[in-house]
């Protein structure tokens, strides 16, 4: 009401025909300062019951995890989500485990009894009677890979459904409710872009605009989002939706009195998917998923001891939030199970995880390889368009162990060279890389002679590991014999890298003599080719433009949009420093 008095006296104010200026300017200050007042009041208001009603919830929280059996020390406290005027930070957005007094190295600061864990054993309470949701989906025959919990998978049924069960009864309320665990968590991706033009350079950004898979379920399809088309997360994404799709058609005929949205299935599971802890087959155990992660050197870590899970100080840790290491996680990883990547505030500050790689895949590793072949007309009839000779070839050399398997669950028969960065900024992989191509080029009889010694050295073997280890001494033995080469290194040298994959870059000679320029030329444009798979047509430059650009919009789905970019220049990197060293090999 004073706002609205406040404008039209101003207003009325500046229609009169001849104001005395003075006298003007004091009656419109004297406005301002009581609508400012009276907004500043108002706001006061605002912010004060918001700061009741978090310590009424933290106080009723920390009832109910005394009630369960939860101890923690005096001098550590739980930090309720401030409400958003109020957060001095991102993290302060969410939970969080404070240091209120010096605690030191080795002791033992919270133990959470499974009594306060909340996992798919859990028992609900309804009209006909009491059941865990495990015993429900066995007792109605749902199929063992979706309610078996599988500390390797990426199935979150069991405990989504349980989750959407149970987050009303009153056994499991203060845990579950919306305030203590949000009911979703933004770990999927862009379904559009929008474009804008950065006026301090002559190019221009494309700035992503990002939507999760758990907004919008009728748009959700099995296609990825353009902001990770080309990244690791590609294909891993593709196969989530689709995986998704199919657990909420089940949930829907399992559970067909819950009235739970496509919607409410997908945050479930993001919940779940950003929670969960490996004890007890999956369980969500409070403090754990309230302490927030930090990179580098956490302040304590949890470990289950028999029916409890006991936090401890690995270093002293001196007042302030206390953090916990979520696992070595390479920036696709945290990216797919967190929604958020290491803050870097520019593009320089953008650094690899252990664990980043890009991966060149068979398909690519084959069209290089002709495409380079092509281009040596002194090779008759060599290895242009005879793609059913490259795909033979492929399965002999994924037998031999030089290709490795996607590690995301799912994601089956995917094989390719993964390219990763290594200490002092060399790219792992070069070598074996280089050695598929020299193999998918290597002249006709030489291969022929090749894959027949493999299979009779395969067939003197049943172990799948003999065989494989034959395979590989086969094609290691005539990548040596094409370029001349006597002898291999030690078997003691062989042993310390262990395994036929791990072995490759091992056992070939460090000279690189074994592969000659057209392998060369093939791994380059492998390389080149997988590059080109970002979509965008954008240089690296301009990713890091973009990059820069999207840091200066403000709580815009900042996590999302500069994590999916960030994952983008790690990978493009990888392959810009690959295709240097590549490069440096053929002068």
């Amino acid at each position: 009401m004073v706002e609205s008095v406040g404008r039209t006296a101003e207003q009325v104010l500046r229609s009169l025909v001849a104001p005395r200026p003075t006298r003007q300017r004091k009656l419109l200050r004297w406005l301002r300062h009581r609508h400012l007042a009276a907004t500043s009041s108002r706001s006061g208001v605002r912010t004060s019951r918001s700061v009741d009603r978090a310590r009424v919830l933290l106080e009723e929280y920390e009832a109910w995890l005394r009630g369960r059996g939860v101890w923690w020390d005096a001098r550590v406290r739980l930090r309720a989500a401030a409400p958003p005027a109020l957060a001095a930070s991102e993290l302060e957005l969410g939970w969080g485990l404070l240091c209120m007094r010096p605690i030191e190295k080795g002791e033992v600061v919270v133990r959470i009894p499974r009594a306060a864990a909340f996992t798919a054993t859990a028992v609900l309470v309804n009209e006909g009677g009491s059941e865990s949701v495990a015993d429900c989906l066995k007792a109605r025959n749902v199929a063992d890979d979706l309610w078996i919990f599988k500390e390797d998978g990426d199935c979150q049924f069991p405990l989504a459904t349980a989750y959407l069960l149970a987050r009303m009864q009153p056994a499991w309320y203060p845990k579950l409710r919306g305030e203590v665990t949000p009911p979703s968590c933004p770990l999927a991706w862009v379904l559009g872009a929008t474009s804008s033009s950065s006026s301090s350079s002559s190019s221009s950004s494309s700035l992503p605009r990002y939507i999760g898979w758990a907004e919008r379920a009728d748009s959700l399809d099995h296609s990825t989002p353009e902001a990770l088309v080309g990244t690791e997360l590609e294909a891993p994404v593709a196969r989530k939706r689709q995986r998704l799709r199919h657990e909420y058609e089940v949930f829907r005929e399992v559970f067909p009195e819950a009235c739970c949205s496509r919607e409410d299935y997908f945050d479930a599971c993001a919940v779940v998917m950003s929670r969960v802890q490996p004890w007890w087959s999956g369980s969500l155990v409070p403090l754990v998923d309230q302490a927030n992660h930090a990179w580098g050197r956490p302040h304590i870590e949890f470990r289950r001891k028999g029916d409890f899970v006991v936090g401890k100080a690995v270093r002293n840790i001196i007042p302030g939030e206390i953090f916990q290491s979520y696992g070595e996680l390479s920036t696709a990883d945290v990216m797919y199970r967190y929604g958020f990547a290491p803050i870097a505030r520019t593009s320089a500050d953008i650094r690899p995880l252990p664990g980043d790689c890009v991966t060149i895949g068979v398909t690519a590793l084959e069209q290089a390889a002709a495409s380079a072949a092509s281009a040596v007309p002194q090779l008759p009839g060599a290895l242009a368009g005879r793609s059913g000779s490259l795909a033979e070839r492929s399965r002999l050399i994924a037998a031999a162990g030089l290709l490795e398997e996607s590690p995301w669950d799912g994601i089956d028969g995917l094989l390719g060279i993964e390219l990763s960065a290594s200490v002092g900024g060399v790219v792992a992989g070069l070598r074996e890389l280089l050695a598929a191509t020299a193999l998918l080029t290597l002249l006709d009889d030489r291969w022929a002679a090749a894959a027949q010694a493999a299979a009779l050295q395969g067939d003197s073997h049943s172990d799948a590991d003999a065989v494989e280890a034959a395979a590989a001494a086969a094609l290691r033995r005539a990548l040596l014999d094409a370029a001349g080469a006597v002898g291999e290194p030690t078997p003691r040298k062989r042993a310390r890298h262990g395994g036929a994959a791990s072995s490759w870059a091992a056992v070939l000679p460090a000279d690189l003599g074994w592969a000659g320029p057209l392998a060369r030329q093939a791994a380059m444009v492998a390389v080149q080719h997988r590059d080109l798979r970002y979509p965008g047509g954008r240089s690296l430059k301009e990713d890091e433009a973009a990059f820069d650009a999207l840091q200066k919009v403000p709580r815009n789905g900042a996590p999302l949009a500069s994590g999916a970019l960030q994952l983008r220049i790690v990978e493009r990197r990888l392959l810009a420093e690959a295709a240097r060293a590549l490069s440096e090999m053929s002068k």
